[in-house]
């Protein structure tokens, strides 16, 4: 996947996307969109990256979704994200460290589909 680099924006310019993630985040970034499908047992959709600086899930599923950092998480015990547009989102200015924590789900039922959109400093 191609990112931006400072030399990719003119001089000066702080009117695009790539002057502002290279302002806020301190460097280049990359977007990853990837989906998990969540059931009944607990799953790891979002693994531990330390160079993670945003966060977003999307549930798409029938019925509710519980995410946690640890794999305690139950169908009562959790973030919930509300089935079928339930989102979740954390980033490095606001959120520190928990943004670049593991994410583990669960549902009440099976085959549910969380998309999940990173952004990574490069």
């Amino acid at each position: 996947m191609a990112y931006l680099t400072p030399s990719n924006t003119p001089r000066g310019s702080e009117a695009t996307a790539s002057d502002f993630a290279i302002r806020r985040w301190g460097g280049p970034t990359t977007l990853r969109l990837t989906s998990a499908t969540v059931g009944t047992t607990v799953t790891r959709i979002v693994a531990n990256n330390p160079r993670r600086v945003k966060l977003t899930l999307l549930n798409l599923g029938a019925v509710d979704v519980f995410v946690s950092p640890t794999a305690d998480v139950t169908t009562s015990a959790g973030l919930k994200l509300v089935a079928s547009t339930g989102t979740g989102e954390v980033n490095a200015a606001d959120d520190g460290e928990e943004v670049i924590q593991e994410v583990y789900a669960i549902a009440s039922a099976a085959g549910n589909t969380v998309m999940i959109s990173e952004v990574i400093r490069v």
